[in-house]
């Protein structure tokens, strides 16, 4: 008898969370920004630029083109909201977050495997979400929703 065991989604959010550490030493765009995964989300401008990971969904579709009875795909959902504060006007900070953004495309596209954790990414899309200005500083977020694809596993 075949035994499958689908993947773990905390092993998914964590690779995609130290590839954003690792890629915040060498990518610019990802400098000084902290990580988090499955936090509370960030409400303070001083915490940016931050990101946070948080898996929505998992669902398991039947593969049906040249695969026996029991094969699954694995599609995990998950989104990344990205923060940044700063500038004299929104149009500034609009700049800021499009640039954080931009590196965290770059990071995903770069390793669509995410360093091992699934076949390919699927559905990605960012929504440009929250304006706001706390005192005297301007605040913005998006949010990037990511489908990491994988065959479940049979041993």
């Amino acid at each position: 008898m075949t035994v499958f065991r689908a993947n773990n989604t905390s092993d998914v959010i964590e690779a995609v969370e130290q590839m954003f550490i690792e890629a915040s030493a060498t990518d610019a765009a990802l400098e000084g920004v902290s990580v988090t995964v499955a936090e509370v989300v960030n409400e303070d401008p001083s915490s940016c630029p931050w990101i946070g990971l948080y898996p929505t969904n998992v669902s398991y579709p039947s593969r049906s083109l040249g695969a026996g009875t029991g094969q699954r795909y694995q599609r995990t959902a998950f989104v990344i909201i990205v923060q940044y504060s700063g500038g004299d006007s929104g149009k500034e900070c609009r700049r800021g977050l499009e640039t954080l953004v931009q590196g965290v495309i770059s990071t995903l596209l770069n390793d669509q495997s995410l360093k091992g954790q699934c076949d390919t990414l699927e559905d990605m899309t960012t929504i440009y979400d929250n304006y706001q200005q706390v005192e005297d500083t301007f605040m913005q977020e998006a949010i990037i929703t990511i489908t990491a694809v994988t065959t479940v596993s049979a041993f």
